[in-house]
């Protein structure tokens, strides 16, 4: 869904006009959006490595400059 631009993310409810609350629903850190979610947000990105811990060897939080140094 997220890759089709279907995932109803607040951000795009608000945009259709629907109340929601426009915080993430991981953190409350910031705004949620799709880019939050998946990349920023690093509360769903734990949830993603206790999900599929294949991949914590991998780069997937892109907020984190410090890690694109090393590479």
């Amino acid at each position: 869904m997220a890759v089709l631009g279907k995932l109803k993310c607040a951000d795009i409810l608000i945009s259709r006009g629907i109340s929601v609350n426009p915080m993430c629903s991981f953190c409350r850190g910031s705004l949620e959006s799709r880019q939050r979610l998946f990349f920023d947000c690093d509360s769903s990105f734990l949830v993603l490595i206790g999900l599929l811990p294949a991949f914590g060897s991998f780069l997937l939080l892109t907020a984190q400059g410090e890690h694109l140094a090393s590479i």
